[in-house]
């Protein structure tokens, strides 16, 4: 199995930074870990990452844990492969974001790449779902006033006279 045996003889070293580049709504400080396996962990290093992870958008919402993981895979080929993992953990999703190369630089460049999509597409996703609930409260409180404004005019006014709304509901 790929149990504790396999990480016999390599070696982990972790740090942990902050950083306010990846910041909750109200704009506190977010902690991110950094961790490597077989790589060490130089402080220009350290600086670099940080650099990049500043560059990256805000997330709103609550953020629980926010990892960086960066390790050497020796490949069969006999080359060596650096891989690059991002992951943040929010209080209604966990983003992940990998890239492998054999250039250390990329590989963290692709990762923090990935993970400002990510970041995109979570953002968006509760833009939208904001958008929709909002909508349909709304559509549901003109329905409501629609319905008493026909009940206090009666039967003079006819259904022609109203104005349609359309309500989309999935």
């Amino acid at each position: 199995g790929r149990g504790f045996e396999s990480l016999r003889g390599r070696r982990v070293r972790s740090t942990s930074t902050r950083c306010t580049a990846v910041s909750c709504r109200k704009g506190g400080q977010m902690e991110v870990r950094l961790r490597t396996l077989d790589v060490p962990l130089t402080p220009a290093l350290e600086q670099y990452i940080r650099a990049k992870i500043a560059k990256l958008d805000r997330i709103h919402a609550r953020v629980a844990d926010a990892r960086f993981e960066l390790r050497s895979e020796r490949q069969r080929s006999g080359g060596e492969q650096f891989v690059a993992q991002f992951t943040i953990t929010t209080s209604s999703a966990i983003l992940r974001a990998e890239h492998r190369n054999r250039d250390i630089h990329l590989a963290i460049d692709g990762a923090i790449d990935h993970m400002t999509g990510q970041i995109k597409r979570f953002r968006k996703k509760q833009i939208l779902s904001r958008r929709r609930s909002r909508a349909t409260t709304q559509a549901d409180g003109t329905a409501a006033l629609e319905a008493t404004a026909e009940d206090q005019s009666g039967p003079e006014m006819e259904a022609d006279e109203l104005s349609p709304s359309v309500v989309r509901r999935k």
